[in-house]
Formats: structure tokens, C-alpha cells, sequence
């Protein structure tokens, strides 16, 4: 695959090196989604348990392993 860059305003493409740096960078990035995922469910968790810490919720994070579960979770009602 041919990748470009902008230099100075202008379409260059990119050397070898480049490109595979470029793609490690892509893999590293994609590699990381499920973190990233689980990261951002933590903290909706801690955000949602602050707003009700007289109950309490099982560990919503337990058990998942894949970015999908991660964000198929479903969050309990708040309480009134």
C-alpha cells in the first residue's frame, strides 16, 4: 500500500520506513481498543456509584474480554 504525507503544504509519499512505522502505529492504536473500552466503562462505573454510594453494584468490569462486551453492557436503572 502507497502512503503519503504533507510536507510544507505538498503530497509526499512515504518511504518504506515511514510506512511501517505508520503501521505499527495503527496496530498499537487498534491494539489498544479494548483498554481504551474498558477504561471508559470504569469510569461511567465510579461516575454513577458516586452519584448513588448508599447501594451498591456488582463489578460491572468482572468477566469481560472483548471490546463488543465491553460496550454491549447495560447499566442498572438509577434508583429514585
Amino acid at each position: 500500500m502507497v502512503m503519503y504525507k504533507i510536507v510544507n503544504g505538498i503530497r509526499v509519499q512515504m518511504s518504506s520506513t515511514e510506512e511501517t512505522a505508520r503501521l505499527a502505529e495503527e496496530k498499537a492504536w487498534n491494539d489498544g481498543a479494548f483498554d481504551r473500552a474498558l477504561e471508559e466503562l470504569r469510569i461511567k462505573r465510579n461516575e454513577l456509584l458516586a452519584e448513588s454510594d448508599w447501594t451498591q453494584m456488582m463489578d460491572i468490569t468482572d468477566g469481560l474480554t472483548t471490546e463488543a462486551e465491553v460496550k454491549s453492557v447495560t447499566w442498572p436503572t438509577k434508583p429514585s
